[in-house]
This record gives structure tokens, sequence and C-alpha cells, in this order.
């Protein structure tokens, strides 16, 4: 912290000890007429239209939650609580203030360091931006705000006539001259939003609008909230998720002074137990938890809460409680940031986390520990890349030939992989490497990895005329290809040849002629020890012609009664293509009588390959018989009937 010389009976005149204040909410008074709720939707329309409906009155619609503030009479929030466009609705609660304290603490944060700190030669927070969410911010000498607003009055008129937010905003942001106090991140871009009155009280309504104005109006980097209360807000946790999931933004509030000596149960105030929120415990001089600091398993950071010296309105003050605690993060946040502003606001919280000191308290008393600046800016901080080492490659080559790269000397990074190719001259052959005069193979391109000096020489030496032979692969016989294709080729002595076969369509591969490995596989060999000759055999695929059955004929007869013409028969002869009997066969008919269909029947044949079908008592006039269905087995019914007629 910087030196004080001088101002000493100054600050006497002007010290003043805050209270510590416990947050408490409180709801609406339930015997007024009229109530100011905020209203959760899922349709904002046909909620607003309910609203008016009851004879209420829509204040705001919020940007960063689906909700509104609205002024409506208390006996119409049953009926809208059942409307299916409200998702909920709750008081607006009304909110104070948590009292706190710092400047020895702003020398804690900062480890062994001392003012003016080693850190803020890499940090002092210039490029990012913070906003306080509180009584708002004092005209003062110490501080440098950039902007704000007023959530009450919808004004830009931030001026704090109570204290508090200018006490939290010089831990922040005191400015690093030659008077008063000097701030975590004296650079940092200070915003003051006024949420609270000057009372150091306020509503809900005012934090969530103050939260919206910072996240996405202003697009502020970190929320800072010395403020809390023990009742829970379902709207107030949705404008934390959303400007810290949303909107990037991140957020950090006190975790209330509502803890026991013992420091027993959990009493984190909200916003601080929200998820989204980073809670932060007091400490005192001795690394111990404040008396009064809140604990819970929501607690997070830890930092200086107790007598801790800041900016007030018309000079300086010493202040105890989370408030004073909360501002040393979010200053530290800030300057994290700005050591590197490609972080996410998720990754400065694990940078918070992961370098905090842990005091050895309990979780639930320090969270993470204390929240720490040098060990955060410096995890945050770019590394300096190493010095490289370089090694010489030296090339070389016996024999007659070239390599890429050409012989020489070169200077290549520690670690390179260093590819190097040879080329023989005609009549020449690359016979193997030798690295640091060692045979290493005759893979090519050879690559070396350069972790030290290294030599590489390519030897080269003369080819010797390997013996080859040919392999004539014939035209098939048949219809189908070869591979390799039909005509003479040249192989090695030894090598190993694949030949295979494949057939036109209509055809089959049968066997080779020659000089193969499998004369019957249509993927085989040929072994290359003399000259081969090599033939394929096709042999067409002959198919027998499919069976079918045809309606042979369709007859007329007539039995009984006197005349013998009473009763009418209708048979139908089934035969196949070879003019064979059909037996057992399935028919189906429909028989007509004039135009209109008299009968459907279905019969089976018989040895003799017939199917007769008896109508009793048919009347007199012209049949006529259309065969719909036959099924026989291993025949397809060729889908003809027989011109017939018969008159009766």
């Amino acid at each position: 912290m910087k030196s004080k010389a001088g101002i000493n009976v100054v600050l006497l005149s002007l010290l003043l000890v805050i209270s510590s204040l416990t947050i408490v909410i409180t709801p609406v008074s339930a015997s007024k007429a009229e109530v100011e709720v905020i209203i959760g939707f899922t349709n904002e329309n046909q909620a607003s239209q309910a609203v008016l409906n009851s004879g209420g009155k829509v204040n705001q619609i919020y940007t960063i939650i689906p909700a509104m503030l609205a002024k409506l009479p208390e006996k119409a929030i049953e009926a809208l609580q059942h409307n299916p466009n409200v998702e909920y609705i709750e008081p607006n609660f009304e909110v104070f203030a948590l009292e706190q304290t710092t400047p020895w603490g702003i020398d804690r944060v900062f480890g062994p360091e001392s003012y003016a700190f080693d850190t803020w030669t890499s940090s002092t927070g210039e490029g990012v931006t913070v906003a306080v969410l509180d009584t708002g911010i004092a005209d003062h000498e110490d501080l440098a705000v950039l902007g704000g607003y007023n959530t009450i009055t919808d004004t830009t008129t931030w001026i704090d006539g109570y204290g508090h937010g200018t006490h939290v905003a010089g831990t922040i942001a005191a400015i690093d001259n030659s008077i008063g106090v000097v701030g975590v991140t004296p650079d940092v871009g200070l915003y003051a939003v006024k949420v609270l009155d000057d009372s150091g009280s306020g509503y809900v309504a005012d934090i969530i609008e103050g939260i919206q104005w910072s996240a996405i109006t202003m697009d502020i980097d970190i929320i800072s909230m010395s403020l809390g209360s023990s009742s829970y807000s379902s709207s107030l946790e949705l404008a934390c998720d959303s400007a810290y999931y949303g909107y990037g933004s991140l957020l950090v509030a006190s975790a209330g002074n509502s803890g026991n000596p013992p420091g027993r149960g959990d009493n984190v105030g909200y916003p601080a137990k929200y998820g989204s929120v980073i809670a932060v415990a007091a400490t005192d001089q001795n690394d111990k938890r404040a008396r009064f600091s809140s604990t819970g398993p929501a607690v997070e950071l830890s930092a200086p809460g107790v007598d801790v010296l800041s900016t007030y309105p018309g000079g300086y003050a010493i202040g105890s409680g989370t408030s004073m605690a909360c501002p040393h993060v979010s200053g530290v946040a800030a300057l994290v940031w700005a050591a590197d502003p490609t972080l996410t606001n998720v990754e400065v919280r694990g940078i918070l986390q992961t370098t905090a000191q842990d005091l050895g308290l309990s979780a639930e008393h320090q969270g993470y520990g204390l929240v720490r600046a040098d060990a955060a800016v410096d995890m945050a901080m770019p590394t300096e890349p190493p010095t490289p080492v370089y090694y010489d490659l030296t090339i070389a080559l016996t024999g007659s030939g070239s390599t890429d790269p050409i012989a020489g000397t070169y200077s290549y990074e520690e670690g390179s992989q260093v590819s190097l190719t040879a080329t023989p001259a005609s009549g020449w052959t690359l016979d193997h490497w030798q690295l640091d005069s060692v045979d290493v193979g005759s893979a090519n391109p050879y690559t070396v990895t350069m972790d030290a000096d290294h030599s590489l020489t390519a030897v080269f030496t003369e080819a010797t005329q390997p013996v080859s032979y040919t392999l004539t692969m014939e035209q098939p016989t048949g219809s189908g290809t070869v591979s390799p294709e039909v005509g003479t080729h040249i192989h090695s002595e030894g090598e190993v040849v694949t030949v295979s076969a494949t057939a036109d369509v209509g055809y089959e591969f049968d066997h080779w002629i020659g000089d193969v490995a499998d004369t019957y596989s249509a993927t085989t060999t040929v072994t290359m020890d003399s000259d081969k000759i090599v033939q394929a055999v096709f042999t067409e695929i002959t198919t027998p012609p499919a069976g079918t059955v045809s309606v042979e004929s369709i007859t007329y007869a007539t039995t009984g009664g006197r005349n013998q013409d009473r009763h009418l028969l209708v048979t139908v002869t089934l035969k196949d293509n070879a003019e064979v009997v059909v037996s057992g066969a399935s028919v189906s008919i429909d028989l007509h009588l004039g135009s209109t269909i008299f009968d459907s029947a279905t019969g089976t044949s018989g040895d003799n390959g017939t199917v007769t079908f008896q109508y009793n008592n048919a009347p007199s006039g012209t049949y006529t018989t259309t065969v719909t269905n036959v099924s026989a087995d291993g025949l397809t019914w060729d889908g003809n009937t027989p011109t017939n007629s018969f008159n009766k």
C-alpha cells in the first residue's frame, strides 16, 4: 500500500467505523391494495395483457430474463398464478447493504509484494471494466468513475448519499496517486450502478435492472455486488445466470455477515449463493475467518474484510464486513483479465480458485482460500518462449548420386525432424545411410531427429542388372477380363505376381490354363522363376426357362332337372408350359351373368388339372368367366383368361 505520510491528521478527523449490517429482504406489505411484483412469463404479450386485465400496470420488461416488473391489486395475484402464460410471481423484495472494510487487505492480497506491487508491472486492470452495484459512488479525488446508471430513478445520477458504494469502489479502483488509498486495480474502468438508496436499501427489481444494464447495455466484464439477502429470488438467480452464462460477465458478491463465532451452519446470502456468482467470505489481519462472516458450501473465495480503510464521501473511512472482502476479489479478477484479455469469465474464475492461498480453514469458511493477485496474474500471463537451441547436420555422400538437401552443413532447431532424400545416378543404387558412421538402413527418404550435432552420409553402389522374366496374359476364352491385362509383362526374378479373372455378365470363371499356383481360384499367384504363360477360361451360365401355368380352357355344362338344365357347371382346365396338366393349384374366378358379377369363387385343381364350380338352380342368361388368380407351386400364372361364353 502506498505511503500515508502527511495525511494522518486528516484521516483521524474523517475516520468512520461503519457498522456491519445484516441484509434483510422485506416483502412489500401485504396490507396494501396494490403490490409491486416481478412476474416471470412464457409469453410476454399474453402475460402483459393478463396484468392489464387484472387492473394492474406493467412498469418494465426485462431483456436479460423473461420477466417483467408490474404493480397490480393484491387480490389479482392468485388468479394470475394460474395463468398458463405466467411462470412465477414473486414480491419486489427490499435489500440492504452489507458493510465491509480494507487497506491492509490490499497488501495482503498481493502476497509477499509491497507497494508499489511488482504485479502491477504486468497488469493494473487497464482495458477491463467493473460495475459496482451498490449505493452509488460519490465524487472523490481518489476515484475516476467512467459512467453509471441509477436503476431506482432510471437516470444517470449515481451520487452516493450513504457511503457504502464509495467505500467498495475504493478497494477496487482507488487511483495510484499521492493521496488517500490505492485500490487493487487502479487503472480499471470503473462504473457506478446505483441499485440501493441513500439509506443502504433497495429492491430486487433494481438489482436485476442493474445486472441487465451492466451485462447487456454496457457489456461490462465484472459485476461486483457487496449486497445480499437471506431470501431466495428466482428472478435474481435467472438474471445472474444470464449475465454469467449468456453474456460472459463475471459476478462477485459478498457472502454475508450472518456468521456465528464458531462458524457453524449454512448462512450464505443471495445473490452470493447462486452458482453463477462468486461468494466471498471475510478474513482478518491474522488470516482467520471474521467472526461475522457467513459460512456454507457456497463460499468460494476469501478476502480481507475487517477494519478495511477505503474511500468515503468527503474523505476516507474504515469498514468491516464481507462487503469489504468482495471488492478485493473483483479487483484481482480485473487484474487477471487485463493480463490476458483472451480469457473467458469461466477461465478467470478458475484461475482465482487455483491460485487462492489455503489458510488452513474449513472449505465452508474460506472456500478455495484467500484470493492472491500476485499468483493469479502470474498464472494468467503468457509465458516467455524458451530460447531455441540449434544443432548442425552435416550431409555427405559416397559413390555417384545426389542428396536433397545437397551435401553441406545446416543448422536446425532442437527437436526438428529433417527429411533427406537420396537420388542415385544412372547405373547406381542407394545401398544405405550412415548416421554418425552407423549403418541405419536404406529408407528413402530418411528422417533425422535433431537432438545433437549429426552427420549423415548417403552410400551409393553400382547397380547390378537384375534378372527378369516375361508373364504373358493370353486372351481369355469365353467372356471376361484378367489382371494384369492381356499382353506381355516383365517382372524380376523371384517376384510373386497376383493374377485375377473377372467374368462378364452371363459368364463365370471356370479355370486357369498355364503356370498358376491355383488353377481353379479366380485370384491366384505366379512365381517368376521363368517365362510364364497364363490364360483364363470363362464359361457361359445356362439358366433353365422359368415354368408358367396357363388356363387351357373354360367350359360350361348343365345338369339336374327333367331336361338336365337346372344347375350350371363351370370347368377350368390348367396346363404348364410343357403342356402338362397342373394339379393342386388354387384357382379364383369371377362368374358374370350379363354385365353383373354373379359370384366369385376359389377352387383347387384335381389330378386331371381341372377345377369345377357348380351353381345350383342358376338363372337363365348369358354367362362369362374371368380368372382372377392362379397359384401353383414352382409355376407363374401367365395372367390370361381364354374367351368364353355360355347361354343358359
